[in-house]
């Protein structure tokens, strides 16, 4: 059986600790990207470098919105040459969110469809708030593999906030912790961009069994 890391502890799935002792022991890491079906990220602080559903984000001024842009665009290329799906889920405004993907002109992959937000979801989950009673992120995980034909354990979830980590790891999800968000200097596999599957392959948590 494969080793999971604690679902306890938050920096286990971070970038400040080694994923050499702590991490999965019996599957081969230079290949766990390659069972990856999906790949879903959260967008505020995750993509972004700042919460984009305060009002004053509501305008058509997005210039340096995301955190590493370049980084971005090079990994959006990067999943799509190796086929796999890529997705947003985000508690945030779809409208925004689809303007801020604009930036990235044709690099631009994102559309109503595989952008997941709380009106998705449920009328009563507005947009920008936190969900109702009962909801969570895995509840647009699950929409989104229902809408993809996509298994929960070949779904990967990037997002910073350690709560949704720990949700979807329970629901069977992979996981990377982006505590810090999306940046090229969070590991030494992105510093020179020449390295991104290494990255992930490196810092991919499988769901605890």
């Amino acid at each position: 059986m494969t080793k999971c890391l604690s679902c306890s502890d938050p920096l286990s799935n971070s970038f400040f600790k080694s994923f050499h002792e702590d991490s999965i022991q019996d599957v081969p890491r230079d290949c766990l990207l390659d069972n990856i079906d999906m790949v879903v990220w959260d967008f505020d602080n995750t993509i972004t470098r700042y919460h984009t559903s305060v009002g004053a984000m509501v305008s058509s001024n997005f210039k340096d919105v995301i955190k590493d842009e370049e980084l971005f665009v090079q990994t959006i290329k990067l999943l799509l040459g190796m086929k796999k799906k890529i997705a947003i889920a985000s508690y945030g405004y779809k409208s925004i969110i689809l303007a801020v993907m604009k930036i990235l002109g044709e690099n631009n992959v994102f559309t109503e469809d595989n952008v997941i937000t709380p009106k998705d979801i449920h009328p009563d989950w507005r947009e920008g708030y936190e969900p109702p009673t009962g909801y969570n992120k895995n509840s647009m995980l699950n929409l989104l593999c229902k809408r993809y034909q996509c298994q929960p354990n070949n779904v990967l979830l990037l997002d910073d906030s350690w709560t949704n980590i720990i949700n979807a790891k329970q629901n069977d999800f992979c996981t990377i912790h982006l505590a810090h968000g999306y940046h090229r200097y969070i590991s030494t596999d992105l510093e020179k961009m020449d390295n991104i599957e290494d990255f992930f392959n490196k810092s991919i948590v499988i769901p605890c069994k």
